[in-house]
């Protein structure tokens, strides 16, 4: 098994928490982006009554995953400023999910804030960001975040419950990708290790999501983010599994 070879493990997590696998993330998202001309995308936006014709929707999504992964990245280094910062990624999130199509977004996304809050807070009051290990409170949270993502959506896509949901295949990959959000932020603030696994099932369906809409920005994020979670759960199962040991001797 992977985590009988302690030298490799080592290896697994001074990478993890690296420099270069910042700087691999920030190639692939803003070098990819780029390269791709995706901040060149202009779309009009309506906000409160005012209209911008030629709005660069392109260029605040291309920022906005930059720092989405650096927000990754500290969280999977266990450093909580990374928690902080996601609350500020989130608001500019909303917007540009909003205006690709996810007319649910001014609703999912508040709770996605609070998701975010949940977790600094609760990271706050930790002297040492350990990793634990899975009991009944990881599978409550996601009870409640599934139920809080279908009731959402749906007001959302049926605009207020006024008409029918108009785009059924984006309507349900949203219920999962929120769902999966609240639950996955409610777990990550009480830093369950398996909750890895819940990202990696989230990138693939955000993946399917933004293809749909056509983020290429969101699309090169989610591919990094899909190895950074294996990493992170190596990284966080071998960082437990030290703390272990580590009490084990103190009480022997």
């Amino acid at each position: 098994m992977i985590f009988t070879n302690t030298q490799n493990l080592e290896r697994i997590k001074r990478f993890t928490e690296s420099k270069y696998l910042d700087f691999i993330g920030l190639v692939v998202v803003l070098g990819g982006s780029l390269a791709l001309g995706f901040h060149k995308t202009i779309l009009p936006l309506n906000v409160f009554g005012y209209r911008i014709e030629n709005y660069p929707l392109g260029i605040q999504s291309v920022l906005g995953v930059t720092l989405s992964m650096m927000v990754t990245r500290l969280v999977t280094k266990r450093n909580n400023f990374g928690n902080f910062l996601g609350l500020f990624t989130t608001l500019s999130a909303c917007m540009v999910d909003y205006m690709f199509g996810n007319k649910a977004a001014i609703l999912t996304y508040p709770i996605s804030f609070l998701g975010n809050y949940y977790a600094y807070h609760l990271w706050s009051q930790q002297k040492e960001i350990i990793p634990k290990a899975i009991d009944n409170g990881f599978y409550i949270n996601f009870i409640y975040g599934f139920s809080i993502s279908l009731v959402l959506n749906y007001i959302g896509f049926t605009q207020f419950l006024s008409e029918p949901i108009s785009n059924l295949p984006l309507y349900l990959t949203s219920v999962l990708i929120a769902g999966l959000t609240f639950g996955g932020q409610f777990n990550t603030a009480k830093r369950y290790k398996e909750n890895w696994f819940t990202w990696q099932v989230y990138n693939v369906i955000k993946f399917a999501q933004n293809l749909q809409m056509g983020n290429i920005a969101q699309l090169l994020k989610y591919t990094f983010y899909f190895f950074n979670a294996l990493l992170g759960w190596i990284t966080w199962t071998y960082i437990k599994m030290l703390k272990n040991k580590e009490l084990n001797t103190e009480v022997g």
